[in-house]
């Protein structure tokens, strides 16, 4: 906020319009913000650190290409030129590194930003020396071979040593010049850094620097910069005080005071000052305006005026996500009316993009524009907020939209009192005001529009109890059936967390229909309610009954009202891929791929057919397994074609999840209670586990000696005791032990009445075994089939027992499809058995061949003939 010091403040401010002589008295209440942690620096900071990792890994990988690039440069002039150059391009390097720092330091010593100046001189200093200290572990490595495009060598005497090219001091330069300020608004630091760009490249053409130590030297000054940045804080741009009062006067509002509504009073620091503003306009139109401020301290209740000013325009500290970046200002004018200002700042939008890419990401079916600008996020918030009154929707009418300093503002003009839902009891929302709401998100869908981000902040009651909507920032004038749906589901969500679910269902059935209501069943997800309502929905365990009310409605089952896929990427799928990756990376890391190719052209072909053939008769195995634990009647055909279309749902799904995904699917399309299928499912999988689990043991027991592993090893005997360690701590703490338990009841109390079924039929459970004994066979069979192929065997015993446990090992972490885990597993299993690397990856991808990507077709075939069928 300005200075609460009584002398006089400059603010030049172009105006549209030319005006006579004007004086506005303003009470201001703001928070005091004198230097500003920029979030985009950090973020700029780590972006600069993967560039500079990036850099350092294209130094290592294509040594070829970097020096070939750099050898390109420096051919350019001939070797007589750079001696003839040598001396005026030592005379700019020096020019450009003594006198630049000196030339910026003056320039912040003479506007007597003292602060700034010794900031930006540590920085220097701290660049400098991190960039010393870079130099000797980068030498030190460049000894054994690596990062050798850094090394550059003295041409009149090349028996010397390289050294590493990175300039000290041209590192504390980019630091230092990243710490004085803004490129985009000074001129002195424009022209520096292009100064230092054109020293940089004649070093390049001298041969006295590489193309990757010159860009490895930018980026250390660089990240040192910014961080630097972010740690000191820099000047505050934000439109503000009389900054903010000025850019008002543009839209013809003259303001009597001005208070700060999204801080909190009672923690962020805030201040109150009367700005007296005398505006002088210049002779002409569209000339420039100064505008004279003289501050003077105000006395007053700073917090009871904050809480009357919220009260005012209904704007809380808890304002939605995508909005609390922006600051909230209450404005009054001389004929008492009242406004709300939503400024966005510029150093908050990098931000806000990282935030909307993410969400992009994470999210799909729904559509949002991308502002490149904080002058387009501005400008899209008061398009939709317009088109929204234009479709009959109330809310605050915006009045348009300012430029304050480095920061836009949107201007809404607040009628009458407004109190956001979040605030109001529960009795207070009777059903008219319930009716309300839905009418007024039918008014604008029926335009068009979506506001995309409903929660108990952007509604708000006017003082005769009617539906405002508000924070149109996320909304979008074209927006599609599925927006518009996930706007009803949040409403739908929030009503009922605010009144109850018997009140909300009874009211939107009212005014929607129940067609357009139980439409929402499929849009029924966590991922498409906002943050606050989706952290209450979860712990109310409010969905599921939802759900239920909704499908009594329509008269559905589950298995009738498939999800929509929201979900379009997560964390944890980064996590298991990146996982995957590392495992591929290690195996083909250790191969030696002149053996590798050689054995893949010696390979024997028709032992890949018969591979295959085994592989295809996994399915009628599962089938088998599943008739017998399932009491209903199934159709072999129909099974088997959906055990098939399983291994192409493996594909995105961990290993045994699509499979046992589209089972349940099945079992409920053919009227099976989703309890009861759950069930089946569930013990279809706990037989294969059993029975796998049998057999392995008898293979061991077959294999005798072959396998030398002794129980007693030092190794394995203190991994065995970490382990019952670790699970001896976990279930003698109470709240693990309880959360196990829970989890563990859910399972069993399904599976356990069907298993019951199962043991009192010996038949079942011959033919479960039966089924799971084929499956094993089958997969071990297809196995040593991949590993003839390529002139190698195992005694079958050995064969089933490296299958099953390597198998096993690989299906613990739930890539998709078991990619890149299973893979190294087998190779890892293979060599263990005593088969060369070569033949162990060859060996293993084929069999991944055969059983993973070779049955994708044949399962899209069968998914393609059970959903023409109505099977699926």
């Amino acid at each position: 906020m300005v200075s609460p010091e009584s002398r006089p403040i400059v603010v030049d401010q172009t105006l549209p319009w030319a005006t006579p002589s004007h004086a506005t008295e303003t009470q201001l209440i703001d928070t005091e913000e004198r230097t500003v942690h920029r979030v985009d620096d950090l973020i700029e900071a780590g972006l600069l650190l993967l560039a500079f990792f990036g850099v350092l890994v294209l130094s290592i990988y294509a040594q070829r290409t970097t020096t070939a690039v750099t050898s390109d440069v420096t051919s350019v002039i001939s070797s007589t030129m750079r001696q003839i150059t040598l001396v005026p391009v030592r005379i700019l390097e020096n020019f450009v590194t003594l006198l630049v720092p000196v030339l910026v330091l003056g320039i912040l010593a003479w506007r007597r930003q003292w602060r700034t100046l010794l900031q930006t001189v540590a920085t220097g200093m701290a660049a400098t020396l991190v960039a010393n200290a870079i130099t000797v572990a980068l030498g030190s490595a460049s000894s054994s071979g690596l990062f050798s495009a850094l090394l550059i060598g003295d041409t009149r005497d090349w028996s010397s040593m390289p050294t590493v090219a990175i300039s000290a001091s041209l590192t504390g330069l980019t630091a230092l010049l990243r710490m004085a300020g803004e490129r985009a608004r000074e001129t002195y630091i424009r022209t520096s850094w292009i100064a230092l760009w054109v020293v940089l490249g004649l070093l390049i053409i001298q041969g006295r620097m590489t193309l990757v130590s010159a860009l490895v030297t930018v980026i250390i000054g660089a990240i040192v910069g910014s961080l630097a940045r972010y740690g000191f804080g820099t000047p505050s741009r934000r439109g503000s005080g009389a900054a903010l009062i000025s850019a008002l006067a543009t839209l013809g509002i003259y303001p009597t005071k001005v208070v700060r509504v999204d801080a909190e009073p009672g923690s962020d620091p805030m201040s109150a000052a009367t700005m007296t503003i005398h505006s002088q306009a210049a002779a002409g139109v569209l000339r420039e305006s100064r505008l004279h401020a003289s501050v003077a301290v105000l006395n007053c209740d700073i917090i009871s005026e904050v809480r009357q000013a919220q009260a005012r325009v209904g704007i809380t500290e808890e304002l939605p996500d995508y909005v609390s970046a922006n600051r909230f200002y209450a404005v009054w004018d001389n004929s008492d009316t009242c406004y709300l200002v939503e400024a966005t700042d510029s150093d908050r939008h990098l931000l806000s993009r990282l935030t909307n890419w993410w969400s992009r990401l994470r999210l799909r079916g729904t559509e949002h524009s991308e502002a490149s600008t904080i002058r387009d996020s501005a400008e899209h918030t008061a398009l939709v907020s317009q088109a929204a009154q234009e479709a009959g929707v109330r809310g605050p009418r915006c009045i348009g939209v300012t430029r304050a300093e480095s920061s836009y503002a949107c201007v809404f003009e607040v009628g009458a009192h407004l109190r956001p839902l979040s605030d109001i009891d529960a009795e207070v929302l009777s059903d008219d005001v319930l009716d309300d709401l839905w009418q007024q998100l039918r008014a604008c869908h029926t335009r068009g529009l979506t506001h995309r981000n409903i929660d108990a902040s952007s509604l708000a009651l006017s003082s005769d109890n009617l539906v405002n909507l508000r924070h149109w920032d996320q909304g979008e004038v074209a927006a599609s059936d599925l927006a518009q749906r996930v706007d009803l589901v949040q409403a739908l969500i929030l009503t009922c967390l605010l009144v109850g679910e018997d009140r909300a269902v009874a009211s939107a059935r009212r005014v929607l229909g129940d067609g357009t209501l139980t439409s929402l069943l499929p849009m029924l997800q966590m991922l498409a309610l906002p943050t606050s309502t989706r952290s209450r929905a979860k712990a109310a365990k409010l969905l599921p009954r939802v759900r239920e009310t909704l499908r009594d409605i329509a008269q559905v089952e589950s298995f009738d009202v498939p999800a929509v896929d929201l979900r379009g990427f997560s964390i944890k799928t980064l996590l298991i891929t990146t996982v995957g990756l590392i495992a591929l990376v290690v195996v083909f890391s250790s191969l030696n791929f002149t053996d590798l190719i050689s054995v893949l052209s010696q390979a024997t072909w028709w032992w890949l057919i018969v591979g295959f053939f085994f592989s295809l008769l996994n399915a009628p195995a599962q089938t088998i397994i599943l008739k017998g634990v399932c009491p209903e009647r199934l159709g072999w055909r129909e099974c088997t074609a959906v055990q098939l279309a399983g291994s192409l749902t493996s594909l995105v799904a961990p290993t045994g999840v699509g499979v046992a995904a589209l089972n349940l699917r099945y079992l409920n399309k053919q009227r099976v209670p989703t309890a009861l299928a759950l069930a089946t499912v569930s013990l279809m999988q706990a037989f294969q586990f059993v029975v796998t689990v049998a057999l392995l043991m008898i293979f061991v027991g077959f294999t005798g000696t072959s396998i030398s592993v002794n129980f007693f090893s030092g190794p394995l005997l203190w991994a065995v005791i970490v382990l019952a360690v670790i699970v001896g701590v976990f279930f003698a703490i109470t709240p693990t032990r309880v959360w196990a338990l829970k989890k563990l009841s859910g399972p069993i109390s399904q599976v356990w009445p069907r298993l019951v079924w199962v043991m009192g039929s010996p038949r079942r459970i011959l033919i479960a075994t039966a089924g799971v004994v084929v499956m094993v066979l089958t997969q071990v069979a297809c196995f040593g089939c991949s590993l003839a192929a390529f002139g190698e065997t195992l005694s079958f015993s050995s064969l089933a027992v490296t299958f099953l446990v390597s198998n096993t090992v690989g299906s613990l972490i739930p890539t998709p499809g078991g990619l890149g885990p299973i893979e190294a597993s087998l190779t890892g299993g293979l060599q263990l058995a005593g088969i060369g690397s070569a033949v162990a990856l060859s060996a293993a991808l084929t069999y991944r061949l055969l059983t993973f990507w070779g049955r994708a077709p044949i399962g899209w075939l069968a998914l393609k003939y059970l959903q023409r069928c109505g099977i699926l």
